[in-house]
């Protein structure tokens, strides 16, 4: 007889166990930090029903910062959201119900912070074209060089090859044949690259001209130019 009551007491915890006797262990995520405004989505999807029915999911919001409003969007969700409306701690509690057991309640955390602080760049101010570099004119005024250059094109181990480019303009109301020349000087005062450029130029026109120098200098003789000076244009 004390048999049997051992077996039916074995055969009664099975039994139970298999119905859902056991309490369903609660699981509501980790803690989260987000910023104001965000919606944070809350998880309970890792929480066990321990050989019960489908889980029953109940939250509750037990502590929020003062003056806060915010509400769960659905509070019987296994992953309801909310959207905090103040900064500071938020903390929800979860049960949850295996139709056998109800849990004990498990606790969450969400930190709201103050969004960072979006900055706008300045527009920037609005420029204007730089007024262009004047480098010779004729008696006139109306005729000028301007936005001058000397471009490298090409060194070897004994000399250098390079070019003038700028832009000249005929603001007259006539045709200008215009001829000038340009020199490389040193810090001596000596001219290295002596360049001519003639151009003819109708009423109004404008051109950017390059010119490539017909002088080959060597390394030394092009690397010791520091300045590069331009005659007064004689207009014919």
């Amino acid at each position: 007889m004390k048999a049997l009551k051992s077996w039916l007491c074995i055969l009664l915890i099975v039994g139970l166990a298999a119905c859902g006797s056991l309490p369903p262990e609660p699981d509501a995520g980790e803690n989260q930090t987000v910023t104001l405004g965000k919606t944070v989505t809350l998880d309970a999807t890792g929480s066990d029903r321990r050989n019960g029915e489908p889980l029953k999911y109940y939250w509750t919001i037990i502590a929020a910062p003062t003056g806060s409003t915010a509400q769960l969007s659905d509070p019987n969700s296994a992953t309801p959201a909310f959207t905090p409306d103040r900064t500071g701690a938020y903390t929800f509690a979860l049960v949850v119900d295996n139709k056998w057991h109800e849990s004990e309640p498990v606790e969450v955390k969400v930190t709201c912070i103050a969004a960072p602080a979006i900055t706008t760049p300045a527009e920037p101010a609005p420029t204007e074209n730089p007024a262009p570099t004047v480098f010779a004119t004729d008696p006139s005024g109306e005729i000028i060089l301007t936005d001058f250059a000397a471009v490298e094109l090409w060194r070897n181990a004994v000399e250098v090859s390079h070019k003038l480019a700028f832009v000249i303009e005929n603001k007259s109301a006539a045709r200008a044949n215009i001829e000038t020349y340009i020199h490389g000087m040193t810090t001596d005062g000596l001219s290295m690259s002596t360049t001519k450029i003639s151009a003819g130029l109708d009423p109004g026109e404008k051109r950017l001209s390059q010119i490539s120098s017909a002088t080959k200098l060597t390394i030394e003789e092009f690397d010791s130019i520091v300045a590069w000076e331009i005659d007064p244009l004689a207009v014919y």
